[in-house]
């Protein structure tokens, strides 16, 4: 089959690739990103002839890179803003490691991710480069691990690094790249340019020093800042990634999260408070807390937490289930395309578990209703494609009855509820967990 972006590809290189990448939805993509931006088109025609041209040479770079070339054509990053002359230095990068003997094999689409955007730094900042190409290949010949991360390190680094910045490098935008690589010259967090945003003294030696998980790859900046600012008001960095993980606000408005953060604070503090008298899963409390900033249920005494109790406050959220089950269903059926992760059965102590993705606001209603949970309110973000949510379920008799929901974004498991938000029993634990890694998901939550 020919494919009009792909022209290098021979039938027996197309018939290898396809087996890993999907060659049409990758062409589909192309075509779409055309439309929007007819002037990037050239750019991402070049990349992804060259690695045409490199394919037998390296078939995991080109499955990864090919993958990602389109990935980050679709963000902000530095990619997008490359000059003809730094797209010549980024290849030259490529041609460097086609030439070693000792040859980088990709083992995930993270490494290729990460692999790319070096390239892209490689091009855009050659007057930083602390070690020769040449020099730190050989060097990492000793590494057996995070060889790719290695890598920049060898290339970049010269002083301490912001750890936020460089744990998650493949999705920097171009103004957080040179952020990075401001900081990486030996300069201050502060001196640095952010468009919107101060940081205080306090802030840059968190952001530098603190460990800040981040499951989402955009706006690193700002989530990270989020995060500090939190931390700076009260060291429970367990709650409040737990907090930043379940809360919708966060994930599709951080910038509106941020300008709220005096309640998130207030929120923060009163469950560090309580946590000792805590009998509710905690992800009851902040779905709770999110709903109320979203508007979505009114808080008794309106947003101040400081005299409230948590019985006031337990009260009110059985209110708020309770009223969950009388939603009428959605007046709108919106669908959404199923996820490369297929449906699957996991079988555990001789019973059968079978794993559904929610696919439409329909199911997301039933599975809600059905649990008794707020998995509903979730519509917009699995619309947009920032998460995804499968129903786990196990057959009694001859019906399949539905025992926990779980949300997956970026390829991490975050989030695992049962009925009225109950925490997953050990054994379901062990079924979820193996299911995650059958289809190579982390689980973290």
């Amino acid at each position: 089959m020919h494919y009009e972006f792909f022209p290098y590809l021979t039938n027996s290189q197309e018939e290898v690739l396809s087996e890993a990448v999907d060659l049409s939805e990758l062409e589909n993509s192309i075509g779409i990103l055309f439309e929007a931006n007819p002037d990037f088109f050239p750019s991402i025609f070049r990349w992804i002839a060259y690695f045409n041209d490199h394919f037998l040479e390296s078939t995991t770079i080109h499955k990864y890179c090919v993958t990602s070339v389109i990935s980050l054509f679709r963000s902000e990053t530095a990619i997008v803003n490359q000059s003809l002359y730094e797209l010549n230095l980024s290849m030259s990068f490529f041609d460097e490691l086609y030439s070693q003997p000792y040859l980088i094999r990709l083992e995930n689409q993270k490494e290729g991710d990460l692999i790319l955007q070096i390239a892209i730094l490689f091009g855009r900042y050659p007057g930083m480069i602390i070690r020769s190409l040449t020099k730190s290949l050989i060097l990492l010949k000793t590494q057996k691990h995070n060889r790719v991360f290695e890598l920049f390190e060898l290339l970049f680094v010269k002083f301490n690094t912001p750890n936020f910045l460089v744990a998650n490098l493949p999705y920097l935008t171009t103004e957080e790249a040179q952020v990075l690589m401001h900081v990486l010259q030996g300069n201050s967090l502060r001196s640095a340019q952010i468009t919107g945003y101060k940081v205080s003294k306090k802030e840059a030696f968190l952001l530098k020093n603190v460990t800040i998980q981040i499951i989402h790859t955009d706006r690193i900046f700002l989530r990270s800042l989020i995060f500090v600012r939190l931390y700076k008001a009260r060291q429970n960095p367990d709650l409040i990634r737990q907090i930043l993980r379940s809360s919708q606000e966060y994930e599709l408005d951080c910038k509106r999260f941020l300008n709220g953060i005096n309640f998130w604070i207030s929120v923060l503090s009163f469950l560090t408070d309580h946590e000792d008298q805590i009998a509710r899963p905690m992800t009851h409390y902040i779905d709770f807390f999110d709903r109320k900033r979203r508007g979505q249920n009114k808080l008794k005494g309106g947003c101040k937490l400081k005299y409230r109790t948590i019985e006031s406050v337990d009260r009110e959220i059985g209110e708020w289930h309770h009223a969950i089950i009388e939603i009428a269903p959605p007046k709108t059926n919106f669908e959404w395309d199923h996820s490369e992760i297929e449906d699957a059965v996991i079988i555990s102590s001789g019973r059968k578990y079978f794993f559904k993705e929610l696919t439409s606001e329909h199911d997301l209603y039933n599975e809600g209703k059905s649990l008794v949970h707020c998995v509903t309110t979730y519509s917009q973000q699995c619309i947009s494609g920032q998460t995804r949510v499968w129903s786990m379920s196990c057959k009694r008799g001859k019906n399949w009855s539905s025992l926990l929901t779980i949300q997956v974004t970026n390829e991490q498991v975050v989030q695992v509820a049962g009925m009225c938000n109950r925490k997953p029993e050990s054994f379901e634990r062990f079924v979820v967990e193996a299911w995650a890694t059958k289809f190579e998901l982390i689980y973290d939550c």
